[in-house]
């Protein structure tokens, strides 16, 4: 099978999503950061062959880590990758309480996104399972029990039941090993 030739909307979006995590890297792993953006965004593209879709799972920790503003956001990408990057952009901050009242706080709002964020969201999940697992399994399993409860709201018509599935598996495996 071809590998699919990325859209410019997308290709701009990679290019954008590096530039802003350039000085990150993942907490676990010690990877660039912009291997997590890229792997959310290669499963998207086996579910949902939609360049705003892709461009969105890029970009979907851009705001969330303050490092860019949504009017940069809408000023460059489409309006549909705004709201979805929005939607995936955790209303709760630490002055919000506990980690539980945070945790719930954020599975209301998602459970209020449109279908395609949640799709990124579910994606998401499945890349922070297998980070945590490969690299701290007691944060794995704390991870795993919250994102058991989202799965509750990310369930939804239009969610890639493989992709749930897929998820739910992961998720059993770090609670029971």
């Amino acid at each position: 099978m071809q590998e699919p030739i990325p859209s410019p909307l997308a290709l701009d979006a990679d290019s954008y999503a590096a530039r802003v995590h350039a000085r990150q890297r993942r907490r676990h792993t010690g990877e660039p950061y912009i291997v997590h953006p890229r792997a959310v965004a290669r499963i998207i593209e086996k579910y949902r062959n939609d360049p705003e879709i892709i461009a969105a799972a890029l970009l979907h920790d851009t705001v969330q880590d303050q490092l860019a503003g949504l009017d940069c956001l809408h000023r460059r990408f489409t309006p549909y990758v705004t709201i979805l990057v929005l939607a995936l952009t955790k209303p709760s901050g630490p002055e919000d309480g506990s980690r539980e009242l945070r945790n719930a706080m954020d599975r209301l709002y998602l459970a209020k996104a449109p279908r395609d964020a949640k799709v990124i969201k579910v994606a998401e999940i499945m890349t922070n399972l297998d980070d945590l697992a490969a690299h701290d399994i007691a944060g794995a399993r704390q991870y795993a029990r919250e994102k058991l409860e989202d799965l509750l709201v990310l369930t939804v018509p239009g969610v890639p039941m493989e992709l749930l599935s897929e998820v739910k598996t992961r998720i059993e495996k770090i609670l029971h090993t």
